[in-house]
């Protein structure tokens, strides 16, 4: 059988490679497969600063520092050969290197629109491991809880996202290491809040054709300064709360009038109709101001619903008792006035009772 003379050219270039004791370049741009797979890449986020907190966006502000760790024993070399423990690149030094080699393409999954770079930092140590630092700045979306308001506590999250390797070939995790540092850093408060620790989380993303994503989440705590929203809002609602009650403070009772009253229900009545306005006014301002209580269940919510409440019940009573005289009409003058009297300090206890039980459960809840 006759050899193809092709066949011949790649048995002697192999036999040449062998004999000169030369080996294939390796491909570093590939991924490690010295440890198999899936790589494990240890992550860690300390937020550098925190530069904005936006509730009707529900997103936030932040620098934030990412922490990537991994090994390629393909990069490891003999350490004697050089004075510093490691090889440091920084910047366009560190965008030239990464450009030779594999590297996680990790990104920020709840990003809104890109975010800007601010620095990078790249090391190599002698026994393959590798370290890449960046700081980017963006604005990130987060999801507001707004049922303790104003008492409330909230979470600012980064999430990182293995985007174009699945997590049977990438996967993020963290250690006590990386906890640590993601708690490095202690941003400056901002107004209107206080900071506490970042805590990690690892997950997974589902996409196509079941394909798992691995995530890993860094979320800093954060606590509201409420006196803000107390002077703003609560104060103001519970405010409110007094006008209904005039129709009952205000009245008087005569025994010598026809009807057992001493004022007039038309006078009263405006009261009602007055305090109608005033929460009106008050439930627009903070619709416009403050989006998320009003996609939700929360004191302010519940203290718009007793307002309302206790104005209706103004109205009733103006109606009721002092104009057409409901009471004394099937009862008498006498159960009217005493009715007046349970009145005049069973709604008030009942009604602040009920204020005082949702600002308490909002505290401690």
């Amino acid at each position: 059988m006759k050899i193809p003379r092709s066949l011949y050219s790649v048995i002697f270039a192999l036999a040449g490679i062998v004999f000169s004791g030369i080996s294939p370049a390796e491909n570093l741009s590939s991924m490690p497969m010295g440890r198999g797979l899936p790589v494990e890449v240890f992550a860690g986020m300390t937020f550098n600063s925190i530069d904005a907190v936006t509730e009707n966006d529900a997103s936030f502000e932040a620098s934030v520092d990412t922490r990537l760790s991994w090994i390629d024993r393909r990069l490891s070399y003999d350490k004697s050969k050089i004075v510093t423990p490691f090889l440091e690149y920084k910047d366009e030094a560190a965008d030239k290197r990464l450009a030779e080699m594999w590297y996680p393409k990790i990104e920020f999954q709840n990003i809104k629109g890109t975010s800007s770079v601010e620095g990078k930092n790249l090391r190599i140590h002698p026994d393959g491991s590798v370290e890449l630092i960046r700081r980017e700045s963006g604005k990130f979306s987060t999801n507001f809880a707004m049922t303790n308001f104003p008492f409330d506590r909230q979470v600012l999250s980064v999430t990182l996202i293995s985007r174009y390797e699945p997590k049977s070939k990438v996967v993020l995790d963290f250690a006590e290491k990386q906890l640590n540092y993601s708690n490095s850093i202690y941003p400056e408060e901002i107004k209107g809040w206080d900071f506490d620790t970042v805590a990690l989380s690892k997950g997974a993303i589902a996409g196509l054709l079941d394909t798992q994503y691995s995530t890993l989440t860094s979320s800093l705590q954060i606590k509201r300064q409420p006196f803000s929203a107390v002077s703003t809002i609560i104060l103001p609602l519970i405010c409110c709360l007094l006008i209904p009650l005039l129709v009952l403070w205000i009245n008087t009772l005569n025994i010598e009038e026809v009807h057992g009253f001493g004022e007039e229900n038309s006078m009263l009545a405006s009261f009602a109709m007055t305090g109608i306005f005033a929460v009106v006014a008050l439930n627009f301002t903070v619709d416009t101001n403050y989006i998320q209580l009003i996609q939700g269940d929360n004191p302010v919510i519940r203290l718009f619903a007793l307002n309302y409440f206790m104005l209706a019940f103004g109205i009733f009573i103006s109606v009721a008792l002092y104009r057409y005289y409901i009471v004394k009409r099937f009862f008498g003058t006498y159960v009217q006035a005493e009715l007046f009297y349970v009145l005049c300090w069973a709604v008030p206890v009942l009604c602040f009772s009920v204020t005082a039980a949702i600002l308490a459960l909002a505290y401690f809840g």
